[in-house]
């Protein structure tokens, strides 16, 4: 492998479990979700992985969460995940 070749850089920015006991900066409400999805994509991300949460920090498996996240992303694509270029 050489810095010439193509990579992707996936990130998953949300544990299922952790809490911010755990990790401060594990995100729990859609927005703060979305500043770090932006700063993945900033950064040359194309993968952001999501475990979603209730503002509280709760996992969540509601739909509507996953809907919450996503709109606020970049480029507001598909619920489980956010890929750079859609804009």
């Amino acid at each position: 492998m050489s810095v010439e070749d193509a990579v992707i850089i996936t990130c998953a920015i949300s544990g299922a479990i952790a809490n911010r006991d755990q990790c401060p900066a594990i995100p729990y409400t859609p927005d703060e979700y979305a500043a770090e999805a932006r700063r993945i994509v900033d950064e040359g991300g194309v993968h952001i992985h999501i475990h979603a949460r209730k503002p509280d920090g709760a996992p969540s498996y509601e739909i509507e969460d996953f809907v919450a996240i996503s709109s606020r992303s970049p480029g507001g694509s598909a619920p489980w995940c956010w890929r750079r270029g859609f804009t």
